[in-house]
C-alpha cells in the first residue's frame, strides 16, 4: 500500500521541512478521505526524520522548502520529495489524489514549476548561491561505517546513524 506524507503546520503545508514537527500520512491507494495518521517527527534530527518516514512505509513526501542535505537523506531512504508546495492541507491532499502536483497554483510564493525533485533540485528562482560555502562532506558512523550527507547547520554528532543508531561524526577531508 503506497503512503504519502504531507508536512503539516496549522492545517497547511509546513513552509520548511527541515523544522517541520508533524506530517500527515495518507494511504494513497485508498479513496480520498481515507484514514490519515498524524506523525510527530524528531526535532533537530534530519536522519531521524528520514528514517522514521521510511519505517512508516512513506514513498513520497509533499512539503514546502527543504534543504539539499535533508533532500539527499530522504532520497537515500527511497522517498520521492515534492517540494515547494504551499497551501491548505486538504486542498493539497486533494490535488495529490487527482494527480495535479506539482501545480503552479499550489507552489510557494517565488517558485516556478519545474516538477518533482526525486534526485535534487530547488526553487528555480533562487539567488544563485547554491553550492557556495563549504565543500560537500559526509557524516560517518564510527560503529558501522554508514555515510550520510552532512546537513548544513547541524553538527554530525547531533545525528544518529540510520543503520545502527550510533552517534555520527564528521568525515575527515580526504578520507573515504
Amino acid at each position: 500500500m503506497k503512503k504519502t506524507a504531507f508536512a503539516v503546520w496549522m492545517n497547511r503545508i509546513a513552509p520548511v521541512m527541515d523544522v517541520a514537527g508533524t506530517v500527515c500520512v495518507v494511504e494513497t491507494d485508498e479513496v480520498p478521505g481515507s484514514e490519515r495518521k498524524l506523525l510527530t517527527l524528531p526535532g533537530d534530527n534530519p536522519s531521524g526524520k528520514a528514517l522514521l518516514l521510511r519505517e512508516m512505509g512513506v514513498e513520497a513526501l509533499v512539503c514546502g522548502a527543504v534543504s539539499n542535505g535533508l533532500l539527499r537523506l530522504l532520497n537515500s531512504q527511497g522517498i520521492e520529495v515534492v517540494p515547494f508546495v504551499g497551501g491548505d492541507l486538504e486542498t493539497v491532499i486533494r490535488a495529490w489524489f487527482e494527480g495535479r502536483l506539482p501545480d503552479n497554483a499550489l507552489l510557494m510564493p517565488g517558485c516556478g514549476g519545474s516538477g518533482r525533485f526525486g534526485k535534487g533540485g530547488g526553487c528555480p528562482t533562487g539567488n544563485g548561491r547554491k553550492g557556495m560555502g563549504r565543500p560537500a562532506c559526509n557524516c560517518i558512523c564510527p560503529s558501522c561505517g554508514h555515510r550520510e550527507p552532512h546537513v548544513r547547520g547541524i553538527p554530525c554528532v547531533k545525528m544518529q546513524c540510520a543503520a545502527c543508531g550510533a552517534e555520527m561524526v564528521r568525515e575527515q577531508e580526504g578520507r573515504r
